[in-house]
């Protein structure tokens, strides 16, 4: 009995420590399941982080912060480079306009005129360069104003040293005032400009060259405004009218000349030069007869016929007005309905002057312009 009971408890124990191996096996088993599964959970986080998928989208995100940071980057550099362009251009325009403004100052044809312009700019600060400002103020106070022809200006200069600054605006002046005198009483507007020479063949001479719009003044007598301006109205009448050899224009131009400045004397500069026994070259206050020009030999009808015509258009002048026979001479003049024969021009253009005269003044006054043509024997009826 107690070797049975010895014999349970001994299978007892060792049941009890097979059982108790076999729990702490199972235990280690689960263990180690347990940390399978771990493994296995970490495994399948990390890879998902390597998919390939995953590194493409990673990949692909990377790329377009990279070219997103490029294009940030490229964009600031491109709003830089236009920035820094548009104050260049903005530069380059004010300096285009700080010159144009300058050379529009110094288009006076008058020294004094473009110096106060010129320093008007400056005291205004118009010109904001301070290199140019210091510059021109140097030019001013050292040479004074440069000086351009107005842009409206009728006449240009040769360079040369007869032509002094008080000689150029006194004749610019003159023949601007001129050339808009003649444009009020009829004649084209905005005629070619022409270019003031000196006249190297003669210092006591003018000349006209009409395929170059060259007016060429003697040395001797550039302060002569009547020879420079019957020289001009050559200019403007040839333009209407190739008639240059013609005693009607040689007059035409005296008379223009000499009513513009209200003096019938003609080159009284130029006969003092030239030590004439007159001291006039021709006189618009005469008598003279257009009969006279039977006597004259060819080659100076032009000019004795200048004093001959231009002495009976003063006399009109006296009886009808300035104004209403300079008016009714352009007219005259600048008609198409001339003879084309040379022998008819006298009787053809006061046929044209009587004619225009009828539509421009009184009955009376047009009767004084026929008494003052028939007391002068010109050709014309009765």
């Amino acid at each position: 009995m107690d070797q049975n009971l010895e014999f349970e408890r001994e299978k007892w124990h060792v049941d009890v420590e097979l059982r108790q191996r076999e729990l702490a096996l199972k235990e280690r088993e689960q263990a180690n399941r347990d940390a399978d599964i771990e493994i296995r959970r970490k495994e399948q986080v990390t890879s998902k982080w390597r998919s390939p998928l995953v590194v493409a989208v990673f990949a692909t995100a990377a790329a377009a912060l990279g070219n997103a940071g490029v294009a940030l980057v490229n964009g600031a550099l491109q709003r830089d480079l236009e920035s820094k362009k548009r104050d260049a251009d903005l530069r380059i325009e004010e300096s285009k306009a700080e010159s144009s403004r300058i050379l529009e100052m110094i288009k006076t044809g008058n020294t004094e005129a473009a110096a106060k312009n010129l320093t008007f700019l400056l005291d205004t600060a118009l010109v904001a360069d301070p290199k140019r400002a210091a510059k021109l103020r140097e030019y001013l106070d050292i040479h004074g104003a440069p000086v351009l022809p107005s842009a409206s200006s009728r006449v240009t200069f040769e360079s040369s040293d007869a032509f002094t600054k008080p000689i150029q605006d006194r004749l610019q002046k003159n023949i601007d005032e001129f050339s808009n005198y003649l444009t009020k009483i009829g004649f084209p507007a905005n005629p070619n400009r022409v270019k003031i020479t000196l006249n190297q063949w003669s210092p006591t001479n003018t000349t006209y060259s009409a395929s170059t719009n060259e007016l060429g003044i003697g040395e001797a007598i550039l302060d002569d405004l009547s020879s420079a301006l019957i020289t001009y109205s050559h200019h403007i009448l040839l333009n209407v009218q190739g008639l240059f050899e013609n005693a009607i224009e040689h007059g035409l131009a005296d008379y223009f000349a000499a009513s513009f400045l209200n003096n019938p004397k003609i080159g009284e500069v130029l006969a003092k030069a030239t030590k004439s026994s007159k001291p006039y070259v021709r006189h618009l206050v005469n008598e003279r007869a257009f009969s006279e020009l039977r006597d004259v030999r060819r080659e100076n009808i032009p000019y004795e016929g200048a004093e001959i015509w231009g002495g009976a258009f003063w006399e009109m002048r006296d009886r009808v007005g300035q104004a209403t026979m300079d008016s009714i001479l352009a007219q005259a003049w600048m008609s198409r309905k001339w003879s084309a024969d040379p022998s008819n021009y006298p009787a053809s253009f006061l046929a044209e002057l009587l004619t225009i005269s009828t539509s421009k003044t009184s009955s009376d006054k047009q009767a004084a312009i026929k008494a003052v043509l028939l007391k002068r024997k010109f050709p014309v009826q009765r």
